[in-house]
C-alpha cells in the first residue's frame, strides 16, 4: 500500500495546485490529510466554507479514496466530500485507520490532528501514527508528523509564509517507508538530539531541530 499523507493547509489553494501537479502521475492507492483544511479560525466562517469548498474541488481531481480529519483551524466549516475518520474508523485492506487512542494494535494506522500528549511519554501501539499542527516534519519510530502543505505568517508568529510538504509512505510487510517531498523545508538530523528522529524544518532556521529551541515541548520520551 501508498498513501499519500499531508496536513495543514490553511485554506492556500495554491498549494493544494501545486501538490496536484506533482503527484499527479504518481502511483498511490489512499489520500490521508490530517487536518486543518482552512483558516476559518481567523478567516470566519464565510470565508473558511469557501476555502473548504476550493480546496475538496481540487482533491477530486486526484481520483482517490479520501480520508480525513479536521483540525482547530476547521471550526465553522464541514468537508462534503471523503470519509471521516474522527466520526468512525475506515478498512483500508489488512489495516484500519482510526482516531482512537484506545484499543490500538498493529493493525492500526492512527491520525490525529496533532500529537496527543498521552503518547509523547508512551509510544503509540499502532503501526503507524500520523499527525500534524506543529508545522514541523519529523519521523520517529512509528511516528510521522506530517509537518504542513502551507504555513502563513498568523500561524505561530512565523516570520514568513512557506510552502512545506508532502508524504508518500509505502506499507510492505507491515514495514514503514516514508518519503518526504518538501518545498521550503530543508532536512536535518540535529547533531546534539540525535535519538529524537529526522526533521523538516523550514530553509531559513540556523538551529538543526526544534529541541534546540524548546526542548521540553518538542522532546518524545520513549
Amino acid at each position: 500500500m501508498n498513501i499519500l499523507a499531508f496536513s495543514d493547509i490553511h485554506g492556500n489553494i495554491e498549494a493544494v495546485k501545486k501538490l496536484i501537479i506533482e503527484v499527479s502521475k504518481v502511483e498511490y492507492d489512499i489520500i490521508v490529510f490530517g487536518g486543518d483544511f482552512t483558516n476559518a479560525w481567523f478567516d470566519g466562517p464565510e470565508e473558511g466554507q469557501k476555502q473548504m469548498n476550493e480546496i475538496v474541488s481540487l482533491i477530486k481531481f486526484l481520483n482517490k479514496p479520501f480520508f480525513y480529519i479536521y483540525g482547530n483551524r476547521d471550526i465553522f466549516v464541514k468537508c462534503e466530500y471523503g470519509k471521516n475518520i474522527g466520526e468512525k474508523d475506515w478498512d483500508i485492506g489488512k489495516y484500519v485507520l482510526t482516531n482512537k487512542i484506545k484499543d490500538l494494535d498493529k493493525s492500526k494506522i492512527l491520525i490525529t490532528h496533532s500529537l496527543d500528549d498521552r503518547l509523547k511519554n508512551e509510544q503509540a501501539n499502532a503501526l503507524l501514527y500520523l499527525y500534524g499542527h506543529d508545522h514541523i516534519g519529523r519521523v520517529y519510530k512509528n511516528y510521522i508528523d506530517l509537518g504542513f502543505l502551507y504555513r502563513g505568517t498568523k500561524a505561530h508568529g512565523a516570520a514568513q509564509s512557506l510552502f512545506g510538504c508532502y508524504w508518500f509512505i509505502k506499507i510492505e510487510d507491515d514495514q514503514i517507508i516514508p518519503v518526504n517531498h518538501s518545498w521550503q523545508l530543508k532536512e536535518s538530523k540535529c547533531p546534539i538530539h540525535k535519538n529524537q528522529g529526522i526533521f523538516y524544518i523550514p530553509y531559513y532556521w540556523r538551529k538543526p531541530c526544534p529541541l534546540c529551541y524548546e526542548e521540553e515541548k518538542n522532546r518524545l520520551y520513549f
